[in-house]
């Protein structure tokens, strides 16, 4: 056996961890598009060829979570995307549901257990044979929260065609801290690169006038900082709480805050 001499910290960089490696891998892309590919390539390597990635920005006072509010991924194909997503079938799929009230990593074998001892009730059963059909049959679900406002960030991890369930199983006792890093990882960079809805996007006017009413001035201050009519403040306001779709000003400032459109 070889042993190195520790380095030093001065003049010598110490050798890079695996996870250091890792990390930094998911840090240094750039672009939503790169890390996409970046984390599909990594999951490829241990036997899941499809992800569904979705990320709430918030929820409302009452729990729920909103579309508007949210980032999805997806590559499982239009017809899942419709059916799943767009057609809310999400709603009644049993390790989506597990995942908003849960943190961790879940087997697809919850679902095919519960099934056949009978307990899903007949929406849950349809969710199940329809994706079935549609090839979804073996994965894992994983879910990661922002401790600071209990957001959700979720995956579904679809294995390729023909990898039975007890598999996927075995690599996930093996490797599964493994891909739950890079899910992490990504999760985390994504955020920070995620690109803000077409029917969102703000104007420079319109960012404008939201930073300076988040920093508590009136439609009059801010027409003089910004040397506009009160009338056409007025107005981006407007404009801005309606292609962000809300009811108030400060409901605005959060909003596009959040999506990283003010403030930067």
């Amino acid at each position: 056996m070889v042993y190195r001499k520790r380095a030093r910290s001065h003049g010598c960089a110490m050798p890079q961890s695996k996870t250091g490696v890792l990390i930094e891998a998911y840090l240094t892309t750039r672009g939503q598009t790169a890390l996409w590919q970046l984390l599909h390539a990594d999951l490829e390597h241990f036997g899941f060829e499809r992800v569904l990635y979705g990320r709430a920005w918030r929820r409302t006072a009452g729990g729920d979570y909103s579309a508007r509010d949210a980032i999805v991924l997806s590559s499982y194909g239009k017809d899942f995307d419709t059916y799943f997503v767009e057609g809310g079938a999400f709603q009644q799929d049993v390790t989506t549901q597990w995942a908003l009230c849960s943190e961790g990593a879940v087997s697809w074998n919850l679902t095919a257990r519960l099934a056949a001892k009978g307990q899903l009730t007949p929406h849950q059963m349809r969710v199940h044979h329809r994706t079935r059909e549609m090839g979804i049959v073996s994965g894992y679900t994983v879910s990661v929260r922002n401790g600071a406002r209990a957001l959700v960030g979720g995956f579904g991890l679809c294995a390729e065609p023909g990898l039975r369930q007890g598999k996927v199983d075995r690599v996930w006792d093996q490797d599964g801290t493994d891909i739950r890093l890079r899910l992490a990882a990504f999760d985390v960079c994504i955020l920070d690169q995620a690109e803000i809805p077409p029917d969102q996007e703000l104007t420079d006017r319109q960012r404008d006038v939201l930073e300076w009413a988040g920093e508590g001035k009136s439609i009059g201050e801010i027409a003089s900082i910004l040397q506009l009519h009160p009338g056409t403040v007025a107005k981006h306001m407007q404009s801005a709480r309606d292609r962000l779709g809300v009811a108030t000003t400060v409901q605005a400032v959060l909003r596009a805050g959040m999506q990283g459109q003010i403030y930067r």
